[in-house]
């Protein structure tokens, strides 16, 4: 029997525990130049993930909650609009750097080379989540064994996540006794 090969050359890592942190930031532009394409969309993300990074904490995970335009409030896709000013509104995921910086050290000796790092919470709430329930509001909570991390989505955006040290085991471990008494 011939063996079968496969060489896995990128990855995407979900991530879940207490390093994990959500905040809301902002970033404005002068657009005075035009209207608004697909590249500034993207220009602020990729500035977020160095402006929000630092020494202590990695920016993860950089999404859009909301977009103005001078003083136009709750746009949802900027693009192909003019004004002079855009301002995003951003739900920014870090985590701790010495924990990113050991697990892509880990990774990196298994000849992985990682994409991207995800919340688990992100990860598990696009698995199981319509797209209507993230619009009309929902809290996701992934219970793992040691901590369980929570999403809160509304009007599609993911708006905050984080995570608690309660987790299946304690669950259990706090249940298992009345069965016991049955």
């Amino acid at each position: 029997m011939p063996k079968i090969i496969c060489i896995i050359d990128k990855v995407i890592i979900n991530i879940s525990g207490n390093h994990l942190k959500s905040n809301q930031r902002t970033i404005a532009y002068d657009i005075s130049a035009g209207e608004i394409s697909n590249y500034d969309v993207k220009r602020i993300t990729e500035e977020s993930l160095i402006r929000f990074s630092n020494q202590d904490d990695e920016v993860i995970q950089s999404l859009a909650v909301d977009y103005a335009i001078d003083d136009m409030r709750h746009i949802k896709n900027p693009c192909l609009m003019t004004g002079r000013k855009l301002t995003a509104y951003l739900n920014i995921v870090t985590i701790s750097a010495t924990a990113h910086k050991n697990l892509l050290k880990a990774l990196t000796n298994c000849h992985l080379n990682v994409s991207y790092i995800v919340p688990s919470a992100y990860a598990a709430a696009f698995a199981n989540l319509t797209l209507e329930e993230k619009e009309q509001g929902v809290l996701m909570i992934d219970i793992g064994e040691g901590n369980s991390d929570l999403a809160i989505f509304f009007q599609g955006k993911l708006q905050f996540i984080t995570s608690l040290p309660i987790g299946g085991k304690l669950i259990t471990n706090d249940i298992s006794p009345l069965w016991l008494n049955l």
